[in-house]
């Protein structure tokens, strides 16, 4: 019986360790198999964020080519140009029709005109190639706030496209929410 015992032992000595190899192989081959489709995932990751950082600077470079944007700016001076000729700028402000033009404004958006005066050409301004001559007219308006901010805006974008405004100050009267407005129209004008 302790014959057989030890030749049972013997055989499952031999089976378990088959058994354990078995194993061990297995491990080793999932291993290999896993490590070797990760470094494929890896290398094909690679390749794509490569593809996709060169389709990006591509980009990138397309957008900021120093030629493309040189030519850029001279189409767009062109523009500028062309559009100062094309009667954007008036040939001369005619200071009684503009004087009219702005009582009225003023009337039209409940502002007072209090104190208007106008001075000849000043100077000039560059815009592009052209020379402007620039007027100014110093006008004082009394109204609500809300009110003399539509009609300032309706004169930057009105009939007179060519006109901006320069030393614009405040004050509140304390009669009723009024306010004193205190500014200078600058106008360009091609004489």
């Amino acid at each position: 019986m302790i014959a057989k015992a030890v030749t049972l032992a013997t055989r499952n000595i031999a089976i378990t360790g088959l058994i354990v190899v078995a194993i061990i192989m297995v491990a080793v081959v999932y291993m290999l198999f896993t490590g070797g489709q990760s470094a494929a995932d890896s290398l094909e990751a690679t390749q794509s964020d490569e593809m996709l950082i060169a389709m990006q600077l591509n980009t990138v470079q397309t957008d900021y080519d120093v030629d493309d944007l040189e030519e850029q700016k001279i189409e767009l001076n062109q523009a500028i140009n062309t559009a100062s000729s094309i009667n954007k700028f008036p040939e001369t402000i005619d200071r009684d029709q503009l004087e009219l033009d702005l009582s009225n404004e003023a009337k039209r958006y409940g502002v007072t005109l209090k104190s208007l005066s106008s001075t000849t050409n000043l100077g000039t301004e560059t815009i592009g190639d052209n020379q402007y001559s620039t007027s100014e007219i110093r006008i004082q308006l009394e109204g609500l706030l809300k009110n003399t901010g539509l009609f300032m805006d309706k004169m930057e974008n009105g009939d007179f496209p060519t006109l901006k405004f320069k030393g614009v100050s405040l004050s509140q009267t304390g009669e009723g929410g009024k306010w004193i407005t205190d500014f200078t129209l600058v106008i360009l004008s091609q004489g």
